[in-house]
C-alpha cells in the first residue's frame, strides 16, 4: 500500500517489474534512468554480474511531481527471473503497490513456471516489445 506522509506532504509507492529471466526488466529500468534524469531522486542501484543477470534486485527512486500539493515518489524495482531466486522475489514483493508484468514469450505467463505471484488472467494486458 502506498505510504502517505501528511506532515511532509509526500506520497510514496513501490512498483515491481516482474517476469522471467532475460525478458527486459533491467533494460527498461536503465532506459527510464537515462531518459528521465531530471525526475530521478537518486542513483539507480544495480549489481552487475557475469552474463548480465539480476541476482538480487535493481532499484530506481523517481519523483513524479506533485498531486494536490503532495510530492509523489515512486520506487521502481526489478526481481530476478530465475526460479531458484523465488525467496528473493517474495522479499522484494513485500509492500508492493503495483506490478509491471514482463513476458519473454507469450507462453511464459503459464502458472506452471512457478514464478508468478498472481494468476496471469487477473492482469491487465499491455503489450510492449523491447527485444524484437
Amino acid at each position: 500500500m502506498a505510504v502517505f506522509n501528511l506532515k511532509r506532504r509526500e506520497i510514496e509507492c513501490k512498483i515491481v517489474y516482474y517476469g522471467p529471466g532475460r525478458c527486459g526488466k533491467t533494460t527498461n529500468l536503465e532506459f527510464i534512468f537515462r531518459s528521465y534524469k531530471k525526475q530521478i531522486v537518486g542513483e539507480m542501484v544495480s549489481i552487475n554480474t557475469e552474463g548480465d543477470r539480476t541476482l538480487f534486485f535493481d532499484f530506481l527512486p523517481m519523483g513524479l511531481g506533485k498531486i494536490r500539493g503532495c510530492d509523489v515518489r515512486v520506487q521502481l524495482y526489478t526481481v530476478p527471473g530465475q526460479v531458484q531466486y523465488s525467496s528473493t522475489r517474495k522479499l522484494v514483493l513485500r509492500g508492493v503497490d503495483g506490478i509491471s508484468a514482463f513476458l519473454k514469450y507469450l507462453w511464459s505467463c503459464s502458472t506452471t513456471s512457478g514464478i508468478w505471484p498472481i494468476r496471469p488472467y487477473l492482469l491487465c494486458p499491455l503489450m510492449k516489445w523491447n527485444k524484437i
